[in-house]
């Protein structure tokens, strides 16, 4: 992934720009792909409720983190999973072509995904330009993403377990450097 800035991109937002500069870390890939994959979760979402919690306005409490998930629900539907099944399909099965062919369009799917779900972060952010930034220190910041992503787990109705507690303390550790995260599965309750 590469940096975008403002100048770089007129569609600049301090949630993708934040979201480019934390997937690469190591573990947070693999821990939001299982969180996609294993639990149904979407991945911006999921980095929008820590980063709320840490950059953003805070809190954002169920019935608004609800609002702006239904907002991308439709655009996460139509363009980003199919683009995603799409390529991941050409890397499992790349027929009978030229497998440079079939790998040259599978990276220009994967370029698709990526400004589809660039779209979807925008959309997300929108959603909270209302709101201020709150001052906190690193445990209040922390806080308000747990309980962001405790909302998002209540509004997907996804049982704790601890698979799940893992990969979103990894996703937590990885957000949020030095980080120390005590019972996570008692605060996602």
């Amino acid at each position: 992934m590469k940096e975008i800035t403002p100048e770089a991109d007129s569609s600049y937002d301090p949630f993708w720009n934040y979201s480019l500069m934390v997937y690469q870390r190591t573990g947070l890939a693999d821990a939001c792909i299982r969180l996609q994959d294993q639990y149904g979760l979407d991945v911006n979402v999921v980095l929008f409720c820590v980063w709320c919690g840490v950059e953003g306005p805070g809190r954002l409490g169920g019935s608004r983190l609800g609002a702006s998930v239904e907002v991308t629900r439709d655009w996460q539907r139509r363009a980003v999973v199919p683009l995603r099944g799409l390529r991941r399909h050409l890397k499992e099965n790349p027929g009978p072509l030229d497998a440079a062919l079939v790998e040259a369009v599978r990276k220009s799917v994967a370029a698709a995904e990526l400004e589809a779900e660039h779209a979807e972060q925008i959309l997300l952010s929108e959603t909270v330009t209302d709101l201020e930034r709150s001052a906190r220190d690193e445990t209040a910041a922390l806080d308000a993403a747990i309980a962001n992503l405790a909302s998002y787990l209540r509004l997907q109705k996804v049982a704790i377990d601890p698979a799940l507690v893992d990969d979103l303390a990894a996703v937590l550790t990885g957000c949020i450097r030095g980080a120390e995260i005590a019972d996570l599965a008692g605060r996602l309750d």
